[in-house]
Parts: C-alpha cells; sequence; structure tokens
C-alpha cells in the first residue's frame, strides 16, 4: 500500500495464474502528481508480472480526451468532461486477456462514470469480408482480377451489373488468399529450414550455380513473405511509424486487436436500461434500422411521361 495506491495480488485456481491489481488515485495539486507516478513506478519494480492499474490518473492523453480546453465539471450547463478514469494493462495481462474490452457504466451520484474491465466479453461477431493492401503488391493480381471480372456474367443496366460483379468479387478474392496466403506461417519455417540446410552444406563444401541459386530464390521468397505479412498487420493496425522489414512483433498484432475490439458494442441502452445482452442487442439494433429505412410515406411519384423543352 503507497500513499496514492493500493495494491492486491490474485492467484488463480485452476492453473495458479498470478497477477497484480493496483487502484490508484492522482492527487489534483500539480505538485503532488510526480510522487503518484513515482509511486506506481515503485509498484512495477516490486511486481514484474502481469498488472492491471485501474482508477484515476487525473490526466489526459491528448485534447481529443476532452470537449473543452476549459471549464468546470461541476456546471451542470455546459460541463468539462474528460477521461481521467481508466485500465491500464501491462504486455502480460494484455496477452493473457486478448478479449478484455472496458465498459463505462451510468453515472448515478459520482461525478465519474464508473468503469468495467469485462475479461471474457461474451461477444460473438460474424467475420465481415476485408480487402488487404498487402494483395495489391502480388504480381498477379491484376491479372486475377481481369480474368475474375471478365467471367461474371450478369444481365440489367450497367449500374446494377457493376454492383453485382463487385458484390460477387469478394467469393474470388477469399478463396484466392486462401490458396496464396494461407498457411505463412508453415510456408516461413519450410523455407527458413531449407535455407539452414543450404548453410550447413556451404559449411563442407563450395556449393554449386545451381545450390546457390537455389538457395537465393528461398530467400527472395522468404523476403516477401514477410513484406506482405508485415504490410498486412500494418495496415490493420494503422500506425504509421513502420520499418520495412521490420519482424512482425506482438505489438502490431495487439494495435489491430485493439482496433477490432473498438468497433464491439458491449451495451446498449434500451428503453432506458442499460443493456449488456448481446441477442436483445442485435434486436433492437435491427429493429431500429428496419423502421429506418423503411418506406413510412403512401405517395408515391414517376416521372414518366413528362414532357422536357427542346
Amino acid at each position: 500500500m503507497g500513499k496514492n495506491t493500493i495494491t492486491t495480488l490474485f492467484t488463480q485456481k485452476i492453473d495458479g495464474f498470478k497477477w497484480d491489481v493496483c487502484n490508484m488515485y492522482s492527487p489534483c495539486d500539480y505538485n503532488e502528481r510526480a510522487l503518484f507516478w513515482s509511486d506506481l513506478e515503485e509498484v512495477r519494480n516490486w511486481w514484474s508480472g502481469p498488472i492491471c492499474f485501474t482508477g484515476d490518473v487525473n490526466a489526459v492523453i491528448s485534447n481529443e480526451e476532452r470537449n473543452k480546453r476549459e471549464g468546470d465539471s461541476r456546471n451542470m450547463v455546459n460541463p468539462l468532461l474528460c477521461r481521467l478514469d481508466r485500465f491500464l494493462l501491462s504486455v502480460e495481462m494484455d496477452l493473457r486477456f486478448p478479449e478484455a474490452i472496458q465498459v463505462a457504466l451510468a453515472r448515478v451520484t459520482s461525478d465519474h462514470k464508473p468503469i468495467m474491465l469485462v475479461t471474457k466479453p461474451n461477444i460473438v461477431c460474424k467475420p465481415y469480408f476485408k480487402f488487404e493492401n498487402s494483395w495489391i503488391l502480388h504480381k498477379y493480381f491484376l491479372k486475377k482480377i481481369e480474368e475474375w471480372w471478365g467471367i461474371m456474367k450478369f444481365q440489367g443496366i450497367p449500374s446494377f451489373v457493376f454492383f453485382k460483379k463487385l458484390q460477387n468479387l469478394k467469393y474470388f478474392l477469399k478463396n484466392w488468399s486462401r490458396e496464396e496466403f494461407g498457411g505463412v506461417k508453415k510456408k516461413k519455417e519450410e523455407l527458413a529450414e531449407k535455407i539452414g540446410c543450404l548453410d550447413q552444406m556451404e559449411e563442407s563444401y563450395v556449393l554449386s550455380q545451381d545450390q546457390f541459386e537455389e538457395r537465393l530464390s528461398y530467400k527472395l521468397k522468404l523476403k516477401n513473405i514477410t513484406l506482405l505479412e508485415a504490410s498486412k498487420w500494418h495496415s490493420r493496425a494503422k500506425k504509421n511509424e513502420f520499418w520495412w522489414g521490420d519482424s512482425n512483433t506482438s505489438y502490431i498484432f495487439r494495435i489491430a486487436n485493439v482496433r477490432k475490439k473498438r468497433n464491439d458494442i458491449a451495451k446498449l441502452e434500451i428503453e432506458g436500461e442499460e443493456c449488456f445482452d448481446q441477442q436483445r442487442i442485435r434486436m433492437e439494433m435491427r429493429s431500429y434500422y428496419e423502421s429506418l429505412f423503411k418506406e413510412q410515406n403512401d405517395v408515391y411519384f414517376s416521372l414518366d411521361n413528362l414532357n422536357f423543352p427542346r
């Protein structure tokens, strides 16, 4: 226990997994905040394993986490709203609970919204089609698109034909992607093993021209696979600080995973109450959009038989 923190160690009975939860509160006084961050550093030095820091840090990452630059949070008319309460998970904790999400609850008495960390949310998302920018780098991509586009035949006005071709193009892309990029990890291991065997042979005797060219082709294939995989995860993570040729660390995968979790809807206010039931949330959203786009007007107009001046 520190001046601004209370740390609790938990042990999971099933597998003995241990992690810490550190409840923290940052002082409002600017001069005392340095001591607060020092307390957090001491906690981290004391426990280097999985840890979750939770509480009020009295600080924002950027101006995007507040609705205006200055003001009073107690002003009921136009209050200052900031994101001060948060969960901070260590890398080990994030890897242990990769699906964990943060949910803001209803504010009742305090001027702070309670937040809840759900480690295993019951959110089942149907996978949807995503176009990977890394596909464009494939040398046969444009040729394949042209081939598939010519195969599809539809009847109707040009806009309808164009729409149906785009709609069905994804099925060709899915199968092609599975054939070309499926089992990337296995391909990398096989290429690395072949390169290693030729390297060992080179230690005993001079490689022939064919063996030298064979090893060079393996290295080029491995490099191309690595670049395509790196481009894929870089695109999903939407990160600018990326160096071509860098290995895909767990950081890039976690950033991509965070973006996916931000699109999940863990709760929805239905009839004035917060609902966490995913089935009810889906039904409410479907009902809302059906009523939104349903034709409500019984009067229809027609452009037939109109006389336009020439």
